[in-house]
């Protein structure tokens, strides 16, 4: 059986078709919790770390619980998200009064599918999930913030870092970032708990576990 990483690498850096696309997701999703290449703990206390290494995954799944906030109302639920270079697939569970919601797609297009079964297609994951929920998560930098980095497309304002080098605290398009807990990953000290603030929203996110490509 082909690994994780090379199913998904297919969804990545193929010019596939999209629907060749999802259909590769799924596979991978199916095949992530059976290739012994990844590295997997669950969230601990911030460990008293001396030295880690700067190499950020480019391949990796997390899983853990999220809460979202806005003037009018709050969901919670539980977040599953793949991330292949470019390419993703994220399902939330129990928000926005949807059930489960699921989006999928790459640099270049995005889909989404409410638990009514319905599915829309645009070229933002942002913009689907406002469109149809109402509901605004900034996964462009997210997927950057996750990992501990400054998303690369954006100004990153009034950063600041501990005395081993990871983020506190960061402004990035209109969001203050602060990384409240970090869990070592296969020697990679990665975000355990996130807090976002925006003049509009508000999003916290715990990771309860790391699958990192080992």
């Amino acid at each position: 059986m082909r690994g994780f990483w090379d199913l998904t690498r297919s969804l990545a850096f193929s010019p596939v078709s999209w629907a060749c696309a999802r259909l590769a997701g799924v596979a991978a999703i199916a095949t992530l919790a059976l290739f012994g290449g990844c590295a997997s703990i669950s969230s601990q206390p911030e460990p008293a770390l001396t030295s880690v290494s700067a190499v950020v995954p480019d391949h990796w799944r997390l899983s853990g619980r999220f809460s979202a906030t806005n003037e009018q109302s709050s969901w919670n639920g539980t977040l599953s998200w793949v991330q292949v270079g470019d390419a993703y697939d994220i399902t939330l569970t129990g928000p926005f009064g949807q059930g489960a919601v699921a989006l999928r797609g790459n640099a270049q297009s995005s889909e989404l599918q409410l638990a009514q079964d319905q599915t829309f297609a645009d070229g933002s994951a942002e913009k689907l999930l406002l469109d149809h929920t109402g509901w605004y998560i900034p996964f462009e930098g997210l997927r950057y913030w996750v990992t501990g980095r400054a998303a690369p497309a954006m100004a990153a304002v009034d950063a600041e870092r501990d005395p081993q080098g990871r983020l506190v605290r960061l402004r990035q398009d209109q969001w203050t970032i602060e990384f409240k807990r970090y869990a070592l990953v296969n020697g990679v000290a990665l975000p355990a708990k996130i807090f976002l603030t925006h003049p509009v929203y508000d999003v916290r996110l715990v990771v309860d576990q790391w699958e990192v490509n080992g």
